[in-house]
């Protein structure tokens, strides 16, 4: 299991360290390094262009082996460590610190998501972010709050398991899916076409 711990918004130190336990190694995504010193974690990899990575703690880390790009670049520093681990054998990716702050870097990274349906996620504090499959079932919790938000259109919509199921239906600008409350342990999603974001609230 491996984590990427990018320059975003970590509200609780304690709490992320105790998700992050879980993982068999950590990879610490440029800024992302500071996130790590603060909560006693020397990442197995650091990865960027060392734009926003404290210069002190490059020389704390100065043992854990670097990637560093050039900062004029066709792609982010995260989408960069996400091609670099996949190239490394690593299936699945779970991404820390990837919200809040700038909303560009947010977008960006639900298209990241979109593109990798079953290797990326999300997971904060409060939350756990993915792209949906056509055909998918959600492990859940009974009153969990879920939202299905299309990136452009998706048709063809139908859940089971929710308070307000949705049948073949076409998510797009006007109409989603937000803050639906899940009414047992799985969520079954099928649809057609299109590019569906869940956000499943802890």
């Amino acid at each position: 299991k491996t984590a990427l711990v990018a320059n975003g918004e970590i509200l609780s130190y304690s709490k992320t360290k105790q998700l992050l336990s879980s993982f068999d190694q950590i990879i610490a995504v440029d800024g992302g390094l500071f996130h790590c010193d603060q909560m006693n974690i020397e990442p197995a990899l650091i990865v960027g262009d060392l734009d926003s990575a404290p210069t002190d703690l490059l020389k704390k880390y100065a043992n854990v082996t670097l990637l560093q790009f050039p900062v004029d670049k066709d792609h982010s520093d995260l989408e960069i460590a996400i091609h670099e681990m996949f190239k490394r054998g690593v299936d699945q990716l779970t991404l820390f610190a990837v919200l809040g702050r700038r909303t560009d870097h947010l977008l960006y990274m639900l298209y990241l998501l979109a593109r990798f349906p079953e290797k990326l996620k999300v997971v904060s504090e409060s939350e756990t972010i993915f792209a949906v499959q056509k055909n998918q079932v959600l492990d859940v919790k009974p009153g969990q709050t879920l939202s299905l938000i299309p990136l452009g259109v998706v048709t063809g919509l139908s859940t089971q398991g929710l308070k307000w199921e949705i049948k073949s239906r076409r998510l797009d600008k006007q109409f989603m899916s937000l803050s639906n409350i899940c009414n047992s342990s799985e969520v079954s999603i099928h649809f057609e076409s299109g590019d569906l974001i869940c956000c499943l609230q802890k």
